[in-house]
């Protein structure tokens, strides 16, 4: 496993909502949804090496070659503290987790990691998992507010957690081993990596209130950070309209979009994912 973030981040991330109301007196939104999220997802890996040595490249689609669902329903958690009309503090939180087991639906393949060779015979029965977890903290400045129209712009920090999994005939080889010496995994654990890393990121946001109770409002968010040999890369968007019940209660029915990149490109071995997952998303939220 390969880890770039302290342990304690969920505190640090947590304090500054549990300090602000000693601080001052501004007003608190929470919102709980659902996001139902079309999932595109790969890992560049290689062929099993075969008897006469040779390997090609290949890009393992994880809907269609491991039959992981392509649709999900995700949660989605958000707690935001307004200081006053133009300054706030926000975190965020979206989960997307999915199993599934075959058999003989794809060829051997293998990848590398920390040093290490993973072979999967995919010829076998073969239970797959991908995990995804992404939060998010940050702070918005609005530097437009209109009678009708908002305009702001963000700074914050996106904590990603990725999960791979394979459970089933995987053999655990040392690079430079040429496959000797190499040692079957525990079928009852699963053979997995794990990157957590903390990315900044910069966005913008619109809300034009259209009447009392209906308004739209969007934001894009982007980054694209390399450290070292590992490199991410993240686009967020959303549009949605929202339905103001009262000062307290309001909904939100939108689009939302995700694209995750990480390319870890280590001497020792890394892992080279793309995701992408986008869908309707219903939220309902309290202001107090």
């Amino acid at each position: 496993m390969n880890s770039v973030i302290c342990k304690g981040c969920c505190a640090a991330v947590l304090m500054p909502f549990i300090l602000l109301p000693a601080v001052n007196a501004g007003e608190f939104t929470i919102e709980l949804g659902g996001f139902y999220a079309k999932t595109d997802s790969s890992l560049n890996a290689r062929s099993a090496i075969d008897e006469l040595r040779e390997q090609v490249d290949l890009k393992l689609d994880f809907e269609k070659d491991l039959e992981l669902e392509d649709a999900e329903l995700l949660p989605y958690f958000k707690v935001n503290y307004a200081f006053n009309e133009r300054h706030y503090i926000y975190f965020d939180y979206i989960r997307l987790h999915r199993q599934s087991t075959t058999t003989g639906n794809v060829e051997p393949f293998e990848f590398d990691y920390e040093n290490e060779t993973y072979i999967v015979d995919g010829s076998a029965e073969l239970t797959s998992s991908m995990n995804v977890d992404i939060s998010r903290i940050g702070y918005g400045y609005k530097f437009y507010n209109g009678d009708k129209l908002d305009l702001g712009i963000s700074f914050g920090l996106h904590v990603m957690y990725f999960e791979l999994g394979f459970k089933g005939q995987v053999e655990i080889c040392e690079q430079g081993d040429n496959n000797l010496g190499c040692r079957q995994s525990d079928p009852d654990n699963s053979v997995f990596s794990d990157v957590t890393a903390p990315l900044p990121d910069i966005g913008v946001s619109a809300a034009y209130q259209m009447t009392d109770n209906w308004s739209i409002d969007t934001h894009a968010h982007y980054f694209k950070i390399k450290i070292d040999n590992i490199e991410g890369q993240m686009v967020d968007l959303h549009a949605g309209i929202k339905y103001q019940f009262s000062d307290t209660w309001h909904t939100n029915l939108g689009w939302r979009y995700y694209e995750v990149t990480v390319d870890d490109n280590r001497d020792n071995g890394g892992l080279d994912i793309e995701y992408q997952f986008q869908g309707p998303m219903l939220i309902f939220g309290a202001s107090f």
